[in-house]
């Protein structure tokens, strides 16, 4: 008998919820001891939160693999955007744990002295954004409804956070000069807003898996092809 492995999209969601919840908490803790807890903080790099983050972007991208795999067996038109989603996912995966991102704040050494662009990474990213957007439009729109309206949720979280608040971060150090305890309320919603984000696309891939792909069969070791006899 075959191993089956089932996944319900509600209890992966509830864990991952629950876990998020937990590091986000233990990170106002931390704030509201003096800056302990650090091994937690949703703000910190190499820590607990950092690995979450990581292995959650990577989750992702491995759905979206197995989901681009499925499109291309049906011959779907939108294979090449699920595997691209899943390489980005993948890129995002890598970035949180060795920021790659913050190279580009040498930018701004070069930009106007525009206080939005604290962060100068996030013009860059702004383009990006708004190219993988027009991309994607007509994916989204054919998408199916459930999925079309996670994703675009999901989206306003993850992107509310890495760029809308990270904005309103770089704005608040140009006048400020200073990482006190507004600037750490603006990196908890900055990365609570991202995890939530990731969590809730998670659970759109399972839902989206389970209603149009149901079931994915795993092999090991190399398939033995027997020729029948005519």
């Amino acid at each position: 008998m075959k191993p089956t492995i089932y996944i319900s999209p509600w209890k992966v969601t509830l864990v991952l919820a629950l876990l998020t919840a937990g590091l986000i908490a233990a990170t106002i803790v931390g704030l509201l001891m003096g800056g302990r807890l650090l091994i937690f903080n949703v703000d910190g790099e190499r820590n607990i939160s950092a690995w979450f983050s990581s292995t959650i972007l990577l989750a992702a991208s491995a759905l979206l693999a197995i989901i681009a795999l499925a499109m291309k067996a049906e011959n779907n038109r939108y294979t090449f955007h699920w595997g691209l989603l899943s390489l980005i996912f993948l890129y995002l995966s890598l970035d949180e744990t060795s920021v790659i991102h913050e190279k580009l704040n040498d930018l701004g050494r070069i930009l106007p002295d525009y206080k939005f662009l604290h962060f100068a990474w996030v013009l860059p990213a702004t383009i990006m954004l708004i190219i993988l957007a027009a991309i994607y439009f007509k994916f989204v729109v054919d998408l199916p409804s459930q999925t079309r309206l996670l994703f675009i949720v999901a989206g306003c979280f993850f992107v509310g956070g890495a760029l809308g608040v990270e904005i309103l971060t770089g704005y608040y150090l140009e006048f400020s000069q200073r990482k006190d305890l507004i600037y750490s309320i603006f990196t908890v919603f900055e990365e609570g807003f991202e995890m939530i984000g990731v969590v809730i696309f998670i659970h759109a891939l399972i839902m989206h898996l389970e209603a149009h792909v149901k079931y994915v069969q795993l092999g090991f070791g190399r398939q033995v092809l027997e020729k029948t006899a005519p």
